[in-house]
């Protein structure tokens, strides 16, 4: 089993994404799990889906940005996006959260995931899955001509995870 399949079997990802020339899938699930259905994700798909990365989060007072060009794969290794799309994403927000948190494009380089302008807003133990089918714009860099920022909003104290699939 590849090294991104062994990490997404660790997370309880349904091992259907898988790296170049794997051709071992193991079968796990879990609740919060990333559930590409009866999509295989790998360099040779279509759309390709090559790299997997996923965290959970607090709210400290202010909002959280992430920057696809500044993430961390599964193993802890630096993972920039530059050049990729996201081709699947799962956001969840804590069990929980007092109250809604809202998640849109940066303000800097915004990454429109929902369309320009527009958020989408998550209650407490809310899950969203969305399959971009390499519909978005490739990640870029540049302050305020790059697409590499998704924005999180919410209290102080709640939480939510996200999984990305980047091809």
């Amino acid at each position: 089993m590849s090294t991104l399949s062994s990490a997404l079997a660790k997370m309880g990802i349904l091992p259907k994404v898988v790296a170049e020339n794997d051709s071992s899938v193991g079968q796990t699930s879990s609740p919060n799990a990333l559930d590409p259905g009866d999509k295989t994700y790998d360099a040779n798909s279509t759309p390709p889906g090559t790299r997997h990365c996923g965290q959970s989060e607090t709210f400290s007072g202010s909002d959280i940005t992430i920057d696809l060009t500044d993430l961390v794969d599964d193993e802890g290794r630096a993972l920039d996006g530059s050049g990729l799309k996201v081709q699947e994403v799962l956001f969840q927000a804590g069990d929980n959260n007092a109250s809604a948190i809202t998640i849109s494009g940066g303000d800097a380089d915004p990454y429109e995931l929902f369309g320009s302008g527009k958020s989408i807003e998550l209650l407490a133990g809310m899950k969203n899955q969305q399959r971009c089918n390499d519909k978005l714009d490739d990640i870029s860099t540049g302050t305020g001509a790059g697409a590499s920022d998704i924005k999180f909003s919410g209290p102080s104290g709640a939480t939510f995870s996200y999984q990305l699939i980047l091809g």
